[in-house]
């Protein structure tokens, strides 16, 4: 009788985004090769976990720059502007929010990171954790696989948390 192996299973490769209005950081989750046993049952074999640590990706993370900077943002500085059936001139104000705009530049900026990352296969999971509004335009920005991929969505601002905290907040969905 042939001695039959299983075959070998292909990790299922999971990222995490973790965005607000300042930042976005891509985080892949990870099984460490120690197990260790659940708090519910330590002593029993089969109540054995494998640990899941996360691990910043390399250059998938992001700041938003300062809208003060980026913009001239000053309330004495109003465009003129010509009116169309007249010469007459009067000033108007700026119909974009400097601020907004920065924050959804952002988004855009991690959402094609991650649309081109999983075109090339490098995830097959997503977690999302950003505050409620991002979350809805983070949504528009994503590609259909990507969509598809999402297996969570967190609708709060975990930015500041440390890996552990964020690892915890992870394991509650579970």
């Amino acid at each position: 009788m042939p001695d039959f192996q299983p075959a070998a299973r292909k990790a299922t490769v999971s990222w995490v985004l973790a965005a607000s209005g300042k930042s976005a950081t891509i985080y892949c989750r990870e099984t460490d090769s120690s197990e260790v046993p659940t708090t519910a049952q330590p002593n029993r074999p089969s109540t054995i976990e494998p640990r899941k640590s996360l691990k910043a990706v390399d250059g998938l993370s992001w700041q938003a720059q300062d809208a003060d900077k980026v913009y001239d943002v000053d309330p004495d500085k109003l465009g003129r502007v010509f009116q169309s059936n007249s010469s007459q001139r009067s000033m108007s104000e700026p119909h974009i929010d400097a601020r907004q705009e920065v924050k959804l530049d952002l988004m855009k900026t991690a959402a094609d990171a991650i649309n081109a990352a999983y075109l090339s296969g490098r995830f097959e999971r997503l977690t999302v954790i950003a505050p409620a509004k991002l979350l809805g335009e983070l949504r528009k920005l994503f590609s259909k696989g990507v969509l598809s991929a999402i297996e969570a969505e967190i609708p709060k601002d975990l930015t500041a948390e440390s890996k552990p905290q964020l690892a915890a907040h992870l394991e509650m969905l579970a």
